[in-house]
């Protein structure tokens, strides 16, 4: 009977150990290596958000990016006109382009809006001119509208020639920053 139950504790202890190292291996182990991966992850992401210099070096680089970027921002907007409105734009371009062309001593015969469009960020207005000059101060006029301060495209340009002038006809086109939501 001593020896039944010498066998029945051995197979008890046995069955003991393979639960114990089963748990171990799948369980405990696992467990424990897991754990000892976050906490290195968590001590890595620590010393790289405590580490000054990085945090200073990086605020740095944002800061310049962010002048350079507003200084960009300020060019393209000098380069736009001020209205905010479609109508207040077509108006401002027309008489923008207009008293350009008075300037350049060149008579405009018609002056046809080509419409405006609001594309969500910025208003776009068109109009047409048709005037009859010379062929120098047509040069001087279309040289001059390229130079100007605001950004304005000739969308369209046609020319025919009438005895010592030139019939031009010019689409232009100009912008401006879009009114703000509310």
């Amino acid at each position: 009977m001593l020896s039944d139950m010498n066998q029945h504790e051995k197979l008890k202890l046995a069955g003991l150990v393979i639960i114990t190292l089963v748990f171990l291996k799948f369980i405990v182990i696992p467990w424990h290596a897991w754990k000892e991966e976050t906490v290195s992850d968590l001590m890595h992401t620590k010393q790289s958000y405590r580490d000054p210099s990085k945090v200073i070096e990086l605020h740095e680089q944002i800061k310049s990016k962010l002048i350079g970027i507003k200084a960009k921002e300020d060019k393209v907007r000098a380069l736009l006109f001020d209205e905010t409105d479609t109508d207040s734009l077509s108006l401002a371009v027309r008489s923008y382009v207009e008293s350009l062309a008075k300037a350049h001593g060149i008579s405009i015969k018609r002056s046809v809006s080509r419409g405006s469009t609001d594309d969500g960020l910025l208003n776009k207005a068109s109009f047409q001119i048709v005037f009859t000059e010379n062929r120098e101060k047509v040069e001087s006029f279309l040289s001059q509208l390229e130079k100007q301060e605001k950004l304005l495209r000739v969308e369209q340009f046609n020319l025919s020639r009438n005895a010592m002038y030139l019939q031009v006809s010019v689409t232009v086109s100009g912008w401006s920053r879009r009114k703000p939501s509310e």
